[in-house]
């Protein structure tokens, strides 16, 4: 009968480890402690036979409340000097002109019209004692006109400029 060989394992060789430099003296090694024990604050309860130092404030303390018997009251205007206004006495009104009154804009009617002549834009303007209506209206499918119209009521400015723009789409 043959026996199996058991063959033994060189040990592994132990390689030099290279020399270690010290680290400059700015640098700390791990675990060095360097300058002693950092200083911590430390609570007045722990450290033992240290007594708290008293606080000091710059500050009085503030003086008690004082009940007033007496509410406060405001005084009157005429307290105050201030006269109230007295209502001047009805006067007969002087005889003057009527005024003529615009008519009435019915904006909805001007909704309307603005609508059918498919306007992209709208504005008023109050200058000068003048009213100035502008639209904005396609021509065609590239081109837009401008068309103004300016009048002494805002009635008559709107009328004129919606009559304008209507007569270019009949024109069309």
């Amino acid at each position: 009968m043959q026996f199996p060989v058991i063959r033994r394992q060189a040990p592994a060789p132990v390689l030099a480890q290279p020399p270690r430099v010290a680290a400059p003296s700015w640098q700390a090694q791990p675990g060095a402690n360097v300058g002693g024990q950092p200083k911590f604050p430390v609570n007045a309860a722990l450290a033992g036979d240290h007594k708290p130092r008293p606080t000091f404030r710059a500050q009085e303390p503030d003086a008690p409340a004082v009940a007033t018997t007496t509410p406060f009251v405001l005084p009157t205007p005429q307290q105050l000097g201030v006269a109230p206004v007295q209502a001047a006495p009805a006067q007969a009104a002087p005889v003057t002109a009527t005024p003529i009154t615009a008519p009435e804009i019915d904006w909805n009617d001007v909704r309307a019209r603005l609508h059918r002549l498919g306007a992209v834009g709208f504005h008023l303007d109050h200058v000068g004692g003048q009213w100035r209506a502008q639209l904005l209206v396609p021509v065609n499918a590239m081109e837009m006109r401008t068309l103004e119209s300016s009048a002494g009521t805002d009635a008559a400015a709107i009328a004129a400029v919606l009559q304008q723009a209507e007569l270019q789409v009949a024109r069309r």
